[in-house]
């Protein structure tokens, strides 16, 4: 019997400090750009977001500096104050870099936002079926209609509104994900990852900040077990191509705009290859993000649909477990779920248990899909969840719900797979 062992990373593998903190700095860094206090979120907010439905902190930290965009202007309409001659004109600019010089040449304190009751705004709208970015900017714009004064600025701020919400999985197009993504990755892994020069200096804070979950002496046993045990990562961190790709990977869609060619591979983050690097798991293979937005722009796919809850992000993990290879991996998973057909490297998988350790439910699903998939196709699979929280949580009652048996954390959920392996 093969053991086939999947490991999200954040909540699982490591403590995701990295992430907060650059939410919290990427918040201050850009509201010191509109001449306002920082008020950065805290640990309670990010959750409150996550409850509400905006589980990226690209989408939070725009939300984030559109509240605070709006409430400098509630604080002091441009167009209502008097201005000297050497001040210029009164009109708020409606593109991003001449507003932010605009506004931070007259700074203002400001008290600081209510960001759960933010996130609770927002989550009614998401609730509805919004996008968490089109949701925000709903929810902005409405209370910007609402506020007096504002009328002869509400041009330029829905075009500033737009720019802040119309596309937070863009570095090129985000201001706020831009700065964040410096921060996350580190200035000097930019111009690698995205083919422009740094804007700003910056350690990696995910190699910084993020805390190792997995112990060394569990890891040491994983890799004692022998042949029949294999693992793979399997997260909706952003991540490089297949590995099998190399040099040669295309970059994403919209990558390249502005740019000149030879620019192969841009604007895949290694994100969850620092995850994996943190951990000691550097020879296993990972099936994140950029992995899924690869074999979507490969068969023309919406990411939307590959990516857990749904099925074909854990057949790809089982099948990278599998074989060791992810470019191979990706394509069986997506052959099976579309086909119903077993190529390889999945046409050689007879017998296996599928083991899977997540924090959410949305991942134990996926792979609870997957199996199913694979015992249709003629394998004899089955699957175990390991759902890692604290014990009295919500969350741990969330994951019991869905099936899984819970622990504390992973090292004691790995030894309990042990015994019985």
């Amino acid at each position: 019997m093969i053991h086939l062992l999947l490991f999200d990373i954040d909540g699982v593998l490591v403590l995701p400090r990295a992430y907060l903190k650059a939410l919290q700095d990427t918040v201050s860094y850009v509201a010191r750009q509109i001449g306002v206090d920082g008020h950065p979120p805290s640990e309670e907010d990010q959750h409150a977001f996550e409850a509400n439905g905006l589980s990226s902190e690209w989408d939070m930290g725009a939300a984030v500096v559109g509240v605070l965009l709006l409430d400098r202007l509630r604080l002091d309409p441009p167009a209502e104050r008097p201005r000297s001659a050497a001040e210029g004109a009164a009109e708020l600019p409606g593109e991003w870099g001449p507003a932010l010089q605009f506004l931070a040449a007259h700074p203002r304190p400001l008290d600081r936002p209510d960001y759960v009751a933010l996130a609770e705004r927002i989550g009614r709208r998401v609730s509805q079926g919004l996008r968490p970015a089109a949701a925000a900017r709903a929810t902005l714009w409405e209370e910007a209609l609402a506020v007096p004064g504002l009328s002869a600025v509400l041009p330029a701020l829905s075009g500033l509104l737009d720019t802040l919400f119309c596309d937070t999985r863009s570095f090129y197009h985000s201001p706020v994900t831009r700065v964040f993504q410096h921060m996350a990755i580190g200035s000097t892994s930019i111009a690698r990852t995205y083919g422009v020069a740094p804007e700003l200096q910056s350690p990696a804070y995910l190699e910084l900040f993020d805390e190792p979950l997995l112990a060394p002496e569990v890891r040491q046993k994983l890799e004692q077990v022998g042949d029949r045990l294999r693992l793979a990562l399997y997260t909706l961190r952003p991540s490089l191509p297949p590995a099998e790709t190399g040099p040669e990977a295309p970059p994403l869609k919209g990558a390249l705009q502005g740019l000149q060619g030879g620019d192969q591979g841009l604007g895949y983050a290694p994100e969850a290859e620092m995850g994996r690097g943190r951990v000691g798991l550097g020879k296993w293979p990972v099936i994140g993000l950029g992995h899924i937005q690869w074999l979507a722009q490969q068969n023309g796919v919406g990411v939307n649909l590959l990516v857990k809850p749904g099925p074909v992000q854990a057949l790809a993990a089982i099948a990278a477990a599998w074989s060791g290879q992810e470019m191979a991996a990706l394509q069986a998973a997506l052959a099976l779920h579309q086909e119903r057909r077993l190529p390889p490297p999945l046409d050689t998988l007879r017998q296996a248990v599928v083991h899977v350790f997540e924090d959410t439910c949305e991942g134990i699903a996926s792979v609870q899909q997957a199996v199913e998939l694979l015992q249709a196709a003629g394998v004899d699979a089955n699957w175990r969840a390991y759902g890692i929280a604290s014990p009295a949580s919500s969350k741990a009652s969330a994951l019991a719900g869905c099936g899984a048996r819970v622990y504390p954390s992973v090292n004691e959920a790995v030894m309990a797979m042990l015994q019985h392996v």
